[in-house]
């Protein structure tokens, strides 16, 4: 499913689990489940990225492109 609309939450969201409407299939590593956990309740609190936070977890998210593109997001 390709979502032209789709945010860098939502693909936090999704990496995560945290998405009925996608498989979670992905194997998130160790070293990255604390940081993404931890954005993803800043996230779920209303409060918004720094931009540094968000460059990090654009280069973050990279690390699972395989992953997004079993699942035809881009």
């Amino acid at each position: 499913m390709y979502n032209s609309r789709m945010t860098i939450e939502d693909c936090l969201e999704i990496l995560l689990g945290f998405n009925a409407n996608y498989s979670h299939t992905s194997s998130i590593k160790k070293e990255d489940a604390g940081i993404l956990m931890s954005i993803s309740k800043q996230i779920g609190k209303g409060i918004a990225l720094t931009d540094r936070q968000s460059k990090m977890l654009q280069l973050k998210l990279l690390d699972y492109e395989d992953y997004f593109r079993e699942l035809d997001i881009n």
